[in-house]
């Protein structure tokens, strides 16, 4: 394999980076929903098959 460009790196590492602060702001939202939603029960599941 040939030497992996420096655009290539600041694109894969841009990725990362998004991806990341995805992930963190997807469990930033879950904690505060649990957080907020502690005292009421979770709804049902919906059914599964038709």
């Amino acid at each position: 394999m040939g030497t992996v460009s420096l655009w290539q790196w600041a694109v894969a590492g841009t990725c990362f980076l998004i991806m990341m602060a995805a992930i963190a702001l997807v469990v930033f939202v879950l904690v505060k929903n649990s957080q907020k939603n502690a005292d009421t029960p979770p709804p049902p599941p919906p059914p599964q098959g038709r």
